[in-house]
């Protein structure tokens, strides 16, 4: 008899190529509890034994011992059904064992074929909150004062909110180029994404990681007046941003709408978060601003 219900299981892709440019998302920590509950469901689903899993919070979703849970279970459920797995379970997780998208491609992969193989529908999805571009020297459009690339991004939807940054496997001389010609999200279409730099033409292809925005955003401007200077000369402003705590996580960036020289103005005074408290974040500056900065606040774990 078919499930009454359906479970999400994720397609996990490798590195972003010319014609592919799909990546994975990173696995976290609800990407673990996710997993571990669809193979609970399944249990149920073929009436097999479940299995009491620690719930990962958002700094343990490396603990071998639930992966090696997860892969016994997985193996233990294939044998009652009879089942051959796409490939078999790993069962010998320890500490210093490496972590690639290989892996939880495989936990996905083996789960979906016994819940599959018990009436489950639907197919694997694409991760869908992050994926990785390229950046080719030859496309870049000359613009004022600098140059921008349109270039095929599959989490891209109109209006969407989003923010480029480095991609973590950028290799050192690709690393320098981004940094030196600060690429941003300029424009998002439907499936498209249109990145600007302003300066120098990279002269190496830069892979840049976007972030689908999935969690609350704060608008705000640093104004030229709020910067306070500081006795090793560099100047600082702390702005009060509704639902940040002192150990809250989140990303912080300029906002799509900048203009031209509010960027060059930002990006010469080397504007970066600095500090954070309840209800306030602080930035720092080593030179001052001349124009007001508009900045988005990206909070990943917000208290409301």
């Amino acid at each position: 008899m078919p499930p009454n219900f359906t479970l999400k299981f994720k397609r996990w892709i490798g590195r972003a190529r010319r014609g592919n440019n799909k990546a994975p998302e990173r696995f976290t920590h609800e990407d673990a509890n996710r997993i571990n509950t669809n193979a609970n469901q399944i249990a149920g689903l073929i009436a097999r034994p479940t299995v009491t899993y620690a719930t990962m919070a958002r700094r343990d979703m490396a603990d071998f011992d639930e992966f090696n849970k997860v892969e016994g279970h997985t193996a233990d459920m294939a044998a009652a059904k009879s089942l051959t797995l796409p490939t078999p379970p790993e069962r010998t997780w320890a500490p210093f064992r490496s972590f690639a998208f290989g892996d939880p491609q495989r936990m996905e992969n083996n789960l979906f074929t016994i819940y599959e193989s018990a009436g489950g529908s639907g197919l694997p999805t694409d991760s869908d909150n992050v994926a990785t571009v390229r950046l080719y020297t030859s496309e870049w459009q000359a613009i004022p004062e600098g140059f921008k690339q349109t270039v095929l991004c599959p989490i891209a939807v109109p209006n969407m909110n989003g923010v480029a940054s480095f991609s973590t496997w950028l290799n050192t001389e690709g690393a320098r180029q981004g940094r030196n010609s600060t690429p941003f999200i300029s424009d998002v279409g439907a499936g498209t994404i249109t990145v600007t730099i302003y300066g120098t033409k990279p002269i190496r292809d830069i892979n840049i990681e976007v972030h689908k925005r999935v969690a609350v955003i704060r608008i705000l401007t640093l104004q030229v007046a709020g910067w306070v200077q500081q006795t090793d000369s560099t100047y600082t402003q702390t702005v009060s941003v509704a639902g940040v705590t002192a150990t809250s996580e989140g990303i912080v960036g300029y906002q799509q709408t900048i203009s031209k020289d509010a960027f060059i103005d930002g990006q010469m005074a080397k504007i970066r978060a600095s500090g954070q408290g309840e209800g306030t974040v602080t930035f720092n500056a080593v030179v001052k601003p001349t124009l007001p900065i508009p900045v988005e606040i990206q909070i990943t774990d917000i208290e409301v």
